[in-house]
């Protein structure tokens, strides 16, 4: 599995101050995505699944090794995800899929559900902001405290004027 380097979904996974709790983010390989969530903040994040990935957990800390691995220079991160129960550095270095808990991919937050579905049609769009938790979702998407951010809205054109 490659992303771009810069990204970090592990910062959506845990507050700074908890690091010592292990963590997870999610591999879709069908949606070639990277979910990353703490329960408050969700950061879905690009990625291009190689021939034999296995979607599931990869630890927070696998992720971190890898850009770390990587380099600052490097344009992408790897990490071999073709085993169900470990992921691989490019250095040989592995760490379990499963949680200390035995839990896997099956135990990880419906992530879907929190994302609005868009299909009623509304006049009234409410947007609410953490400002902590915005900085955090900013730097797991590659930015920093400086980053702009930017809202998108679709406009149902059938909706009244």
């Amino acid at each position: 599995m490659i992303f771009k380097n810069g990204l970090k979904p592990w910062e959506a996974c845990y507050p700074k101050s908890d690091k010592e709790i292990p963590t997870f983010v999610l591999l879709d390989v069908e949606k070639k995505l990277l979910i990353s969530t703490d329960g408050k903040i969700l950061a879905r994040i690009p990625c291009t699944p190689e021939d034999g990935d296995v979607g599931g957990l990869i630890p927070a800390a696998a992720l971190i090794a890898a850009a770390k691995l990587a380099g600052k220079r490097a344009a992408e991160i790897r990490l071999d995800c073709t085993s169900p129960d470990s992921v691989k550095l490019t250095d040989g270095r592995t760490w379990p899929r499963k949680t200390s808990y035995g839990q896997d991919a099956t135990s990880y937050p419906k992530w879907e559900n929190v994302l609005p579905s868009f299909t009623e049609k509304s006049r009234t769009v409410r947007l609410s902001f953490s400002p902590p938790l915005l900085a955090r979702l900013v730097e797991a998407m590659g930015g920093d405290e400086r980053a702009g951010v930017t809202l998108l809205f679709e406009i149902d054109e059938d909706l009244d004027a």
